[in-house]
């Protein structure tokens, strides 16, 4: 790595020149075969605006940087304030004091299935629909794609990733409509909606650790997996009480952030 600095350089100047610099290195052949030496990032080009003498706008590179930062801030902060009003805290007991029981995931789920291609058979569009596959990040969208009609799962579901380096044993709450690849299997709840879909995740990614090349996490074993979740009276699952407890994680998470960014 190389470390460039200037007298005149802050924060908002800094947030500018980075992306002046990721555009003249995009592109530019850099790679294994033609490493980023000294000499070579000293000798690249950048344009900037300058002043009427022809040194750098400093002034106006701090101003268009700050204008950057603020209106992002700004679009997060409306995020985070739109998500908080719609969420109410409310006191419920802890985990010490609640009853709690075990479900196979193939009682508590309906699985659906899908016509599935690969990524590369199919047409990318940044704007389309999410294209879930066998990672655990970026809640499991690989790529977004133009939508095909008999391939589209409905959300309000959980995908449990059953394959993929990395990834196998993972599972993710899906909120919107998406395709998969086939190394997913998606289940389906009628009492299951985002909070308590999370809370379940949580607790379904601790079977992670069994699941490997040589013992995949086929749908039998899926389906025969156990979860220990929050239990009501009559023994069956309190998904009332996982929605409450993901509502109040949220509101502590939400006002957190609101006073930090305030």
């Amino acid at each position: 790595m190389y470390l460039l600095n200037h007298e005149k350089m802050n924060k908002p100047i800094g947030l500018f020149l980075v992306n002046v610099l990721r555009s003249a290195i995009k592109g530019s052949g850099f790679g294994y075969s033609l490493g980023m030496t000294a000499t070579r990032l000293s000798n690249r080009k950048v344009l900037l605006p300058t002043t009427a003498n022809n040194n750098p706008n400093w002034q106006y590179m701090e101003k268009v940087g700050a204008n950057i930062f603020n209106s992002q801030v700004d679009i997060i902060k409306n995020y985070l304030i739109d998500n908080f009003t719609h969420i109410e805290k409310v006191d419920i007991p802890n985990f010490s004091e609640i009853e709690w029981g075990e479900y196979k995931i193939g009682d508590l789920f309906e699985f659906r299935k899908r016509k599935t291609k690969g990524l590369n058979s199919l047409e990318k569009k940044p704007n389309g629909i999410s294209y879930v596959g066998a990672t655990n990040r970026n809640n499991g969208v690989v790529e977004f794609i133009e939508p095909v009609e008999d391939m589209i799962y409905e959300g309000n579901c959980i995908v449990f990733i059953k394959n993929g380096e990395g990834a196998m044993g993972y599972s993710v709450y899906k909120q919107e409509n998406f395709i998969a690849t086939q190394d997913v299997s998606v289940g389906y709840n009628d009492k299951l909606n985002k909070y308590n879909g999370l809370f379940i995740t949580t607790l379904a990614d601790r079977a992670r650790g069994k699941y490997n090349f040589g013992y995949k996490r086929n749908i039998n074993r899926l389906k025969n997996e156990i979860l220990q979740l929050p239990m009501k009276k009559n023994k069956e699952v309190d998904w009332k009480y996982m929605e409450i407890y993901m509502k109040n994680l949220m509101y502590n998470q939400l006002e957190r952030l609101l006073n930090h960014m305030n």
